[in-house]
């Protein structure tokens, strides 16, 4: 079923219109993957290094499955803050391997997040570690 033809089914009582776009959310975002939009994946395995007590941060994360990935954005907000405050690109990797950025930023008083940016700047889901 189409995302029309569902939104249609379901949205025909005006009072549900809310309802059914929640319904009928899972099949545009299936039809909008092919289509060129959202297509780049979420970074996996995304996590902070806690080996050393300096105040540094390094993230590490592994690559989306689908590819296509021209850089990253490592995000960052105070804890305090309802939105992403500050970015810093990173280079997508040649390998496979994972992928780590370090940043002159204490863990303890800002929330990170990573997100996977294609080659026509369509932006990823943010995953947070």
């Amino acid at each position: 079923m189409a995302w029309n033809s569902c939104y249609k089914a379901v949205g025909s009582l005006r009072t549900l219109t809310l309802l059914a776009a929640w319904l009928c959310l899972p099949l545009l975002f299936a039809q909008t993957q092919g289509s060129g939009y959202l297509t780049v994946g979420e970074p996996q395995k995304v996590a902070i290094e806690n080996k050393n007590t300096e105040n540094g941060s390094t993230i590490t994360w592994e690559p989306p499955g689908g590819g296509g990935v021209a850089y990253y954005e490592v995000l960052w907000r105070e804890t305090t803050a309802p939105n992403w405050q500050y970015v810093k690109q990173v280079k997508a990797g040649t390998s496979e391997g994972p992928i780590t950025a370090s940043l002159p930023i204490s863990k303890d008083n800002v929330i990170f997040g990573v997100r996977a940016v294609d080659a026509k700047g369509h932006r990823g889901l943010v995953v947070a570690p």
